[in-house]
């Protein structure tokens, strides 16, 4: 959801799916979203679990700092 839409699933074998297709940029959906965000919601909603945070503390840090190296000016 925090791409602008709920992650889409594909039907296989009678069954829901996730689908293997990479996940759009989080900026093609919601364009205000600042490319130091877009990086970090990238990450989090990565396929292959390894490629993703580690926790959740690790992925609200990231968040926060991508949120103040985009909004604040030095």
């Amino acid at each position: 959801m925090s791409a602008g839409a709920p992650p889409e699933m594909s039907a296989g074998c009678g069954a829901m799916q996730p689908d293997e297709s990479p996940a759009d940029a989080p900026a093609s959906a919601l364009p205000a979203v600042r490319a130091a965000l877009a990086g970090v919601i990238a990450r989090g909603l990565a396929k292959d679990p390894a490629d993703r945070y580690p926790s959740a503390e690790a992925f609200v840090s990231a968040l926060v700092i991508a949120y103040f190296l985009a909004h604040c000016v030095v």
